[in-house]
């Protein structure tokens, strides 16, 4: 029997930004119970909410832009837990920790839309969310695929470690820069 966590799978689907269709789109093909991927999918926007919260409210300008490499690649370091197959209240904690190591996404757009010229700076952010959207889907895909390939659990992990090794050389080059 489930318990009830005190939220409806509609307040759940409407907190993660989708819809109560998707989520029992997923309920349907048999992927998750309909709260458990409530759950999950409210686990990271909920971290990033706490994570934003703390980190511009309390963490100074410029701990933010030394913190902005670290963070990145922290973002992407509670993946690698999957491998574990951590049931569902780890999962949950692994992805509400992905969304608060997210909060350096706040200092790296006012960086990306302070050092584009005012002239360029429509176009730039333009371009720059053009770019993100096929690349998510591209990401989504190529997870799906590495899944079938192998299993969740180690595509999410192994989705973890080149996220990881990607950050590392763009955070070391961030520190190089802001020194």
């Amino acid at each position: 029997m489930q318990k009830n966590l005190g939220w409806s799978t509609r307040e759940v689907a409407e907190l993660a930004g989708t819809t109560l269709k998707t989520v029992r789109h997923y309920h349907d093909i048999g992927l998750l119970e309909e709260p458990v991927a409530g759950m999950l999918m409210a686990a990271a926007p909920l971290g990033t909410l706490a994570g934003v919260t703390v980190f511009a409210r309390y963490v100074s300008s410029r701990a933010r832009l030394t913190l902005l490499g670290p963070l990145a690649i922290l973002t992407s370091v509670p993946l690698v837990f999957a491998a574990f197959e951590p049931g569902v209240a780890g999962s949950v904690v692994l992805w509400t920790l992905i969304g608060v190591f997210s909060a350096y996404q706040v200092t790296a757009n006012a960086e990306f839309v302070r050092a584009v010229p005012d002239h360029r700076r429509r176009q730039a952010v333009g371009l720059a969310g053009s770019g993100v959207i096929p690349a998510q889907g591209l990401g989504i895909a190529a997870g799906g695929l590495l899944a079938e390939l192998s299993d969740p659990a180690t595509a999410i992990a192994i989705v973890g470690v080149a996220g990881i090794l990607a950050a590392v050389p763009i955070a070391v080059a961030w520190r190089t820069m802001t020194r």
